[in-house]
C-alpha cells in the first residue's frame, strides 16, 4: 500500500501537532528538529505518548505531516529525529497564551523568515 502525501499539510507541522496534543491530557508536544546528513536539520513538530503496550520503550509518536503512528525509536532513526523541548498540556496552553501561535517557543535552532515560515537556523 503506498501512501500519498498531503502537501496541504507541509509547513503546518506546529499547528497540527499542537491541535492533536491538546485533546489528550495524555499527549506530549515535542518541538525538535528532524533530517539527515548532509541536510540541515528542519525545525518540527510531533506528539507522544506512552502506548503502554508491554513494549521496554512504549511510546508512540504521531507525525503530523504524514499523519502516520510510529514507535518512538521508529520514529526518531527514520527522521533523525533532536528533540529540543517537550510540553505537556498546562505548559502548551501557557506558551500559546503567551505568544499567541503555535510554535516553536522557544530555542536557538529556528527562525522565522520574511514569508513568516519557520525555517532552521542558518550557520
Amino acid at each position: 500500500m503506498t501512501q500519498t502525501l498531503d502537501k496541504a499539510r507541509l509547513g503546518q507541522c506546529y499547528q497540527l501537532a499542537g491541535e492533536y496534543a491538546i485533546e489528550d491530557e495524555n499527549r506530549i508536544l515535542v518541538h525538535g528538529t528532524i533530517q539527515r546528513d548532509p541536510y540541515p536539520d528542519n525545525p518540527h513538530a510531533w506528539v507522544e505518548w506512552d502506548g503502554e503496550n508491554g513494549w521496554e520503550d512504549s511510546w508512540l509518536v504521531w507525525e503530523p505531516v504524514s499523519d502516520q503512528v510510529q514507535p518512538r525509536p521508529v520514529f526518531y532513526a527514520l527522521f533523525g529525529a533532536r528533540e529540543h523541548h517537550r510540553y505537556d498540556g498546562n505548559a502548551q496552553w501557557g506558551r500559546m497564551e503567551e505568544t499567541r501561535n503555535w510554535g516553536p517557543w522557544e530555542g536557538d535552532y529556528w527562525q522565522v523568515d520574511t514569508a513568516h515560515v519557520v525555517k532552521g537556523k542558518e550557520s
